[in-house]
């Protein structure tokens, strides 16, 4: 979640904020515990025959919060590849969105095997190289 301007939070919400996290069951530092991002907005340039464009992209994934299962894995998986394939100019993005008892496994799954399976794809209809 973005924004393009702060405001300051007034003294009764800043209070009400306190009592919050004071009663809150995960901590500040608990929950940050459960965020995976990006270190900062990485960048990639795709040249075309006639032009040039520069792709920046960033990620977060916060695990989800179960009161009754604090340590449930994070069902969410995603992937950021700037040369897919080794190749300059064919990035590949994903974010898979794991579901049920087994959704980490669904998403780590896809995770690892979508990108094989869309190489093998191209192959077949000459669109990559033989990497």
């Amino acid at each position: 979640m973005g924004c393009d301007q702060s405001q300051p939070i007034s003294p009764a919400k800043q209070a009400a904020l306190d009592r919050y996290n004071q009663s809150a069951p995960l901590s500040p530092d608990e929950i940050s515990k459960r965020i995976v991002s990006s270190k900062a907005t990485e960048k990639m340039t795709v040249k075309g025959p006639d032009n040039q464009f520069v792709i920046a992209y960033a990620y977060l994934s916060q695990r989800g919060y179960y009161p009754n299962a604090l340590n449930k894995a994070n069902q969410d998986a995603f992937s950021s590849d700037a040369e897919y394939n080794g190749e300059k100019g064919l990035g590949l993005w994903g974010v898979y969105d794991g579901h049920g008892g087994s959704g980490d496994l669904v998403s780590h799954f896809t995770k690892k095997a979508l990108p094989k399976h869309l190489i093998m794809e191209m192959r077949k209809r000459g669109k990559v190289s033989g990497r």
